[in-house]
């Protein structure tokens, strides 16, 4: 990557960082308190701010979650934030979470403030071919009609 093109996306990582902030008031310190008790690698900024933006704008009502983390959080933090403004906003996240001992972390170090919002199950993963595409999808997804995914 040339010299220019890093130092546009510090530029574009350091905007979403600050309008992340800006957003959802206070998620800097639920960021920086998760990614300290946990062993994930977490979300960049540019992908974090883009999700945010986007419940803002079409607000979901079930968001299916694939991988529990730092971006299980700060998804949690903006719902509550709406919820705030808007009180009649409902919205549940399924968090997929594939390895036991990742899912055991994950539940224990869930914030009790999100738990009204967020849950987390163990669905392991299962090889997905479809044509000439592969890859691998989580068992035992809770069926609901989710509006909202998010991959990170």
């Amino acid at each position: 990557m040339s010299v220019f093109i890093s130092k546009i996306y510090a530029l574009y990582h350091y905007y979403c960082k600050f309008r992340l902030n800006q957003i959802v008031p206070g998620v800097q310190r639920v960021i920086d308190d998760y990614s300290s008790k946990s062993q994930s690698t977490g979300t960049k900024y540019p992908t974090l701010y883009r999700a945010v933006k986007s419940i803002y704008i079409n607000k979901p009502k079930w968001i299916l979650e694939c991988g529990t983390g730092t971006s299980t959080l700060v998804l949690a933090e903006a719902i509550l934030m709406m919820q705030k403004t808007t009180p009649s906003y409902q919205c549940k996240i399924i968090s997929m979470e594939s390895i036991p001992k990742w899912n055991e972390m994950a539940n224990h170090l869930l914030p009790k403030k999100y738990c009204d919002i967020v849950e987390i199950c163990l669905g392991e993963r299962e090889k997905y071919e479809y044509s000439m595409f592969r890859g691998f999808s989580h068992s035992n997804v809770p069926q609901h009609p989710y509006d909202f995914v998010f991959l990170d």
